[in-house]
């Protein structure tokens, strides 16, 4: 016989209520559990500290932790009282089979008895090991799924009302204890992240601050604050995205923005994300090729174009070409200015030093930059 019934129910009417020695005891459990559930760094060896708690006081011989995944599907990450076939057998289940899979469809708690003589296909798999009666409850988040968490008998004895009624109060703490362990996880994580991106953003301003050389301190200063503003713009762009990577035209066209007019440039290349490593680098070397463009190239004249384009390179990254045109005559240099070291040093840093050609009709440049992950 299968009840489903809301999670975290109010205690039963009348003779269904459990007696004060028992809810008593109860309590104790849960008290003896909090400095765990409180405490606890690591969600499934907590859930096998619970249960190795209250199964001696409720009958219990397994239990079952299924945590949701992106794709949809539940995954066995914990487990107590099956056997390594019976784990394997029962390690991932679409949602909507077996009882867990339905507690996670409907989100809604479901109590099982008399399971050895159920012929219901739902049942299958906690009749295969063994059990006799099975409960099992949605870990919510607020609104928010992150699996299912069951305990079974292999006894006689179905669960009692009040037997029901705590072990649901026992999923919804570790769930709560889930939520609080991936909260912590996601902030450490954003603390390296950010603790990483400020130092190496520190360590470049740095070095534009220390190479950059200019005629005069006016001169210095609007340098500067150019190649400061371009790493800005890439911070932005990354916030955007969640520190997950960029769109690559979105970075294209804030930089080129930024220095010439809308006529004097073309962006040409499909939909891409960059990497988030591949960022700054990309963003700082458009900054100084726009800006040497404005110096020595095509957009230091009205009619002046310049065309970027970009095309997918052995799947995992990109190829962008800047081409110049309809600009005075270039040569190259006699010599290597910052700009031009900055530019060869980030597409080392990108993996593969970049092809400055200097061409009748203006500079090319091509150089490749890591896609995000599908991008």
């Amino acid at each position: 016989m299968t009840r489903q019934t809301a999670a975290l129910p109010r205690p039963a009417e009348s003779s269904a209520s459990p007696s004060d020695a028992r809810w008593s005891r109860y309590l104790e459990l849960l008290n003896s559990a909090a400095a765990d559930i409180l405490s606890s760094h690591d969600a499934p060896s907590l859930v096998e500290r619970v249960f190795q708690l209250i199964a001696p006081e409720l009958g219990l011989d397994v239990y079952f932790n299924y945590r949701l995944e992106p794709e949809g599907v539940l995954t066995l990450v914990a487990q107590g009282g099956l056997t390594p076939q019976q784990a394997a057998a029962g390690h991932t289940l679409p949602l909507g089979a077996a009882v867990c899979g339905c507690v996670a469809r409907d989100r809604r708690p479901i109590d099982v008895c008399g399971v050895q003589a159920s012929e219901d296909p739902l049942h299958a798999f906690i009749r295969d090991v063994g059990l006799e009666s099975y409960a099992c409850t949605p870990l919510l988040a607020g609104d928010r799924l992150l699996g299912t968490l069951g305990f079974g008998r292999r006894g006689p004895a179905p669960f009692r009302p009040d037997e029901l009624q705590f072990l649901r109060t026992v999923t919804h703490y570790v769930a709560m204890a889930h939520e609080r362990i991936r909260s912590e996880a996601v902030r450490d994580l954003l603390m390296r992240e950010v603790d990483h991106r400020s130092r190496n953003i520190l360590s470049v301003v740095q070095s534009v601050v220390q190479l950059t050389c200019a005629s005069d301190p006016a001169a210095y200063r609007k340098v500067v604050i150019g190649r400061v503003h371009a790493l800005g713009r890439a911070q932005g762009a990354l916030a955007s995205r969640n520190w997950e990577g960029a769109r690559l035209e979105d970075v294209a066209r804030s930089e080129l923005e930024a220095l010439a007019a809308a006529g004097q440039y073309v962006l040409d290349g499909p939909p891409m994300m960059l990497a988030a490593e591949s960022v700054q680098p990309v963003s700082v070397i458009l900054h100084e090729l726009g800006t040497n463009a404005i110096k020595y190239g095509a957009l230091g004249q009205a009619a002046g174009r310049v065309v970027l384009s970009w095309a997918a390179e052995d799947g995992a990254r990109v190829r962008l070409t800047w081409r110049e045109s309809l600009g005075p005559p270039v040569r190259p240099p006699a010599r290597t200015g910052f700009g031009s070291r900055m530019i060869r040093d980030l597409s080392r840093q990108l993996g593969d030093e970049a092809d400055l050609t200097w061409v009748p009709d203006g500079l090319v440049v091509t150089f490749v930059a890591d896609m995000a992950s599908g991008g």
